[in-house]
């Protein structure tokens, strides 16, 4: 349901798409990627995917994100036990990897919302003090949503 005067936005998906949307003055969105990459086996991070069903992963005691408060990355699940609930076909790591990617696209609003506040035109700058990865200009959103967040080594 739109709020009168509101701008929704469908079907951007990449945390710096929602950045260069929330500058361009968005204030709903719709979007699947956090949940679909979930049960595809990906984790997003400010510094790039976590694709858990790598080989690398098999003995990761790391969480996620050691920087991330969220349930899964706080209780404990390490990569390899995500890695081997997913390979095992465990419908637990699809709800684990899924709350952990919602958490990081409410942060990221969140931070959207306080850069706002302080009168900054959008979060950018509050998700590039956070991230590894240089934001791209509000003017040049990205071309695809299945853009990275950033570049990461998809060898495994």
């Amino acid at each position: 349901m739109s709020l009168p005067n509101s701008a929704d936005v469908m079907g951007v998906g990449t945390p710096r798409d929602l950045i260069v949307a929330i500058g361009a003055g968005a204030d709903m969105f719709d979007c699947v990627l956090p949940t679909r990459n979930a049960r595809n086996g990906q984790a997003l991070t400010r510094s790039g995917r976590v694709v858990i069903k790598q080989a690398r992963y098999k003995d990761d005691p790391r969480p996620i994100d050691p920087a991330c408060a969220c349930a899964c990355c706080v209780e404990g699940y390490s990569r390899a036990y995500l890695r081997h609930l997913y390979l095992a076909g465990e419908i637990l790591v699809l709800r684990l990897l899924s709350l952990h990617n919602l958490h990081l696209y409410g942060e990221l609003v969140a931070g959207a919302r306080e850069a706002i506040r302080a009168r900054s035109p959008t979060g950018e700058s509050s998700f590039r003090h956070r991230s590894s990865a240089a934001p791209r200009p509000i003017s040049q959103p990205t071309a695809s949503c299945r853009a990275p967040i950033a570049a990461t080594s998809a060898s495994g």
